[in-house]
């Protein structure tokens, strides 16, 4: 098991990044590997997701919104399952600090790596996540 937090800053307020993201339907906006969108269920405050994915082809994701600051993501892959707790915090200058907390655990081959790849997901999570929300999330409209 893989597990990582990254914490950077978005240049947008914490309320307007909470709610693009707790929106299933603004990810393939805001993150270019995923390229639909739909979904499966929803069962009380979890949703069931399918996404298109750049990488895996089709990603099964449950997400929970918990307002007003944390939405949990749990993303089910070939290689790997894996969780993801958002986190949401005000600064001061008006923008967020979101913080992501990563339980990555590798399935197969992905076991064996798994112990080595701590500063491999934090990288993905840096560039997957946080530059493209600080490039994305500024352009969109809540």
């Amino acid at each position: 098991m893989v597990q990582v937090e990254v914490s950077g800053e978005i240049p947008v307020p914490s309320e307007k990044l909470f709610s693009l993201m707790s929106d299933y339907n603004n990810w393939p906006k805001l993150f270019s590997a995923h390229t639909s969108v739909r979904l499966i269920k929803k069962e009380g405050d979890v949703e069931y997701i399918e996404l298109g994915d750049r990488r895996y082809g089709k990603v099964n994701e449950t997400h929970r919104v918990i307002p007003p600051n944390r939405i949990d993501i749990e993303e089910f892959t070939p290689g790997w399952d894996g969780t993801f707790v958002n986190l949401f915090e005000s600064l001061p200058n008006g923008n967020t600090e979101l913080t992501v907390k990563v339980d990555i655990k590798g399935k197969g081959l992905m076991k064996l790596v798994g112990p080595f790849a701590g500063s491999y997901v934090r990288n993905r999570v840096r560039k997957q996540i946080f530059e493209e929300l600080q490039k994305t999330a500024p352009a969109s409209r809540t």
